[in-house]
């Protein structure tokens, strides 16, 4: 089945179909929430269920993420750790939404990436600056006075370069493992697209998680300048 061929039957263009997806992501990722949200109001987040299930899954995730996301941040881990499960969780979901069929995963898209890679840059560069101020612009000048004008072109050049990692890495490793998947399963269609399923699935939680610790490390950076 053509990867685009359910927003093709209800007539949504292909240059939309990246917004489709990433509107349906948000959509899922919302009603989950919500989910969660009444399921803890109506326990009081006290009574855990034994076994296991989708919601000590979820609990086991974003705690591990947490403990990541702090390992990094430390005490500044709770101004921004929802900030970037949310992008962890956004990014997640867009991947696994490839592997269901008739979907194509938002992220396969460069300008679904650009925007994320856009917010995460603008972002972290307003903490730098409301953390320290006019001193923000330290970051961009070096540890020595005397060479500022030659480390300030280079600096620009690599927070910009930031902008142009995030999006090619997600879009590259997205676009690939979709590209490579879809190749064997049709040349072997018994067998192979079960193997291919699981390295999908490998690829979009490894690839959510490389963008969310960057980000991580980009936000660490433009707290502490002397780096």
């Amino acid at each position: 089945m053509h990867g685009a061929y359910l927003w093709d039957l209800i007539g949504i263009p292909s240059r939309f179909q990246p917004i489709a997806g990433s509107l349906l992501v948000c959509v899922v990722a919302l009603g989950a929430g919500i989910a969660l949200r009444r399921h803890y109001q109506h326990t009081h987040g006290i009574i855990p269920r034994k076994g296991i299930h989708l919601e000590a899954a979820v609990e086991c995730l974003v705690e591990s993420l947490r403990s990541f996301i702090t390992s990094i941040l430390g005490s500044h881990a709770g101004d921004f750790e929802r900030l970037l499960i949310a992008i962890f969780s956004f990014i997640l979901l867009s991947n696994l939404l490839g592997l269901v069929p008739g979907f194509i995963a938002p992220t396969t898209n460069l300008s679904v990436n650009l925007s994320m890679a856009l917010t995460v840059f603008i972002y972290y560069n307003y903490i730098g600056i409301k953390h320290h101020g006019f001193g923000y612009i330290r970051i961009f000048l070096g540890p020595v006075w005397w060479l500022a004008f030659l480390m300030l072109p280079i600096e620009l050049i690599s927070h910009l370069a930031r902008i142009l990692s995030l999006t090619l890495r997600l879009t590259g490793n997205m676009s690939g493992e979709h590209a490579v998947s879809t190749l064997f399963t049709s040349l072997i269609p018994v067998g192979l697209p079960v193997v291919f399923l699981f390295l999908g699935l490998l690829v979009a939680v490894l690839q959510a998680f490389v963008f969310m610790a960057l980000s991580t490390i980009y936000i660490l950076l433009s707290l502490e300048l002397d780096h």
